[in-house]
């Protein structure tokens, strides 16, 4: 998100850690949503999947003092494990996260998931990604709710106005 202070400086807006722990919360729960009424909507959970992944791994980064741009899920993540991110699956030495995160960005990432493709392609199963995405919101919730200051409001990110015509 970019946004012109005058008109010779540039400001870039970036959101905070919370809030992006809150959108892949919500991409999470989401999933979980529609995997509770209708499993068969493969496309759709994928994608709400690679999201949440995406957001949880830029929400630990962000808390961690760095601002990535881009959705390469298999460079968020390594970045992320290297800055000693792990999720439980993973503490006995798997590579669970590493390897859901590569297949969910695998080729074109989310917009093989998005949109109708003639191209085959290799995805994590589905119970797995559940599993390793949940393990990846807890650790990252815990780890960014322990380093946010409760004790004072965060910055406005934006203010979403939802309308109706009648």
């Amino acid at each position: 998100m970019m946004t012109t202070a005058n008109a010779n400086t540039v400001v870039r807006n970036y959101p905070g850690a919370g809030a992006f722990l809150n959108y892949g919360r919500q991409f999470y729960e989401g999933a979980e949503i529609i995997h509770a009424n209708k499993a068969q909507s493969t496309p759709v959970l994928y994608s709400m999947y690679f999201h949440a992944v995406e957001c949880l791994l830029k929400a630990y980064l962000t808390a961690r003092g760095i601002e990535r741009w881009g959705h390469n899920l298999s460079e968020l993540c390594a970045e992320a494990q290297q800055l000693g991110l792990q999720i439980d699956r993973d503490k006995a030495g798997g590579h669970d996260l590493h390897n859901v995160a590569a297949l969910l960005g695998a080729d074109k990432g989310d917009a093989g998931f998005r949109y109708f493709t003639w191209e085959s392609r290799s995805m994590p199963e589905l119970a797995w990604t559940r599993e390793v995405v949940a393990d990846l919101l807890r650790a990252v919730a815990s780890f960014v709710e322990s380093t946010t200051d409760k004790t004072r409001a965060g910055v406005p990110v934006k203010f979403d106005i939802t309308m109706k015509v009648v």
